[in-house]
């Protein structure tokens, strides 16, 4: 089983056919930031109804961007690879929004893609939240807080699954920066 998820994770498929979208505007709030408010889709070409990973990057809410060095766009074309559409999103960042501001673009660009991504051939109703160090913490967040929820458009009954990685889960009162 590990081999096959390494294998699913490193090696694409080179006879499957990929389509890529960048940069694509989830929110056009007042507020909106010109790159942190967008994301990317790594979609299997020709399937229909395919499963969604909707990833969110790490760095302590003040650093990040969707396109480190490319592994978060390599993570997702492998996944497309295997059948599997991906959505990774930006969300500003501290100090110049402060919490909750992140989890809400989080929100924002999960409930963008349970509205849009049937269009594209994925099923909403399959989208597992998966995140990085603060990634983590937002998508629990968003999976466990029926008021961002609410606040976001978020339909909590299309969230298949959560698995954060190296999640910040304990943080003292004040601690976020912003």
């Amino acid at each position: 089983m590990i081999f096959q998820l390494a294998t699913l994770l490193l090696v694409p498929s080179a006879e499957a056919e990929i389509q890529v979208r960048r940069d694509i505007p989830y929110w056009k709030g007042d507020e909106k930031h010109p790159t942190k408010n967008k994301l990317d889709l790594y979609l299997p070409a020709k399937a229909r109804g395919f499963p969604v990973l909707f990833f969110v990057h790490g760095g302590a809410w003040m650093h990040g961007d969707k396109n480190f060095l490319g592994v978060y766009s390599s993570q997702g074309k492998s996944f497309a690879s295997q059948g599997v559409g991906v959505v990774v999103t930006n969300y500003r960042l501290s100090p110049a929004v402060r919490h909750p501001e992140h989890s809400l673009d989080v929100g924002r660009a999960l409930a963008w893609t349970q509205n849009n991504i049937a269009s594209m051939g994925g099923d909403p109703a399959a989208i597992t939240l998966c995140g990085h160090s603060a990634g983590g913490h937002l998508v629990s967040l968003i999976a466990c807080s029926g008021e961002l929820q609410k606040q976001c458009g978020v339909d909590p009954a299309k969230i298949r699954a959560v698995a954060p990685i190296s999640g910040v889960y304990d943080i003292p009162r004040g601690f976020l920066p912003g």
